[in-house]
Formats: C-alpha cells, sequence, structure tokens
C-alpha cells in the first residue's frame, strides 16, 4: 500500500515497495547550480519514516527517471535553503538516469539475495 508523502499539507510523492517516487517539471524544479534534484528534507525523513530506502524522479517534460538510494543522498548531499525551506541535493550526475526508450538497469543480486 502506498503512502503519500506531505509538505506543507500538499502530497509531493508517495512511498511504494521502498521506493519514494515523486513527478516533477525539470524544467522548474530541477536546481541549475550545482545541477541537482533536490527533496525536501522534512519528505525525505517522512519517506524514510514509512519505509522507502530508494528515491525515483520522474521529470515529466523530458520522460527520465532519475533513481538514487537514499543512503548515497545522505552520504554525498548538500543541504541549502534558497528560501523554499530546507532542501537536500544531490548532483544530477550522482543519479541513475533512465531516458525514455531505454531499458531499466536492473542491479544484479549477489550471491541469491
Amino acid at each position: 500500500m502506498a503512502t503519500a508523502i506531505r509538505v506543507q499539507g500538499r502530497v509531493v510523492g508517495v512511498v511504494d515497495g521502498g521506493v519514494f517516487c515523486k513527478s516533477v517539471r525539470g524544467s522548474i524544479h530541477q536546481l541549475r547550480v550545482p545541477p541537482a534534484w533536490c527533496l525536501d528534507v522534512g519528505s525525505l525523513a517522512d519517506a524514510e519514516a514509512a519505509g522507502a530506502v530508494r528515491v525515483e524522479i520522474r521529470d515529466v517534460e523530458s520522460g527520465c527517471v532519475y533513481r538514487a538510494d537514499i543512503a548515497l543522498i545522505r552520504r554525498r548531499g548538500f543541504e541549502f535553503d534558497r528560501g523554499h525551506g530546507v532542501q537536500v541535493g544531490l548532483a544530477l550526475a550522482l543519479w541513475d538516469c533512465q531516458r525514455p526508450g531505454e531499458p531499466a538497469a536492473r542491479q544484479l543480486c549477489l550471491f541469491g539475495v
């Protein structure tokens, strides 16, 4: 069952199957300097509390899907506040990006786990 994640009462995404999924418009929501995808720190904490271990951002304009483990966001991300509350950003280069028409990358299971 999916869990809605809210910021200031507005649904910004859902957690389903351990993944925090968000749909965004890249021309509006992507950080330009430095190039990154960002999340409200409260929404990320709420997503973790709901069982998320990964984030998936779908850019509805480009059709690209960006994926990153929350552990990576916590380890390599940067916090900032540019007037929209405290956010955590992760550089674009650190996200796995699936472009429209490309097959989804699959992580291989080691030792049958």
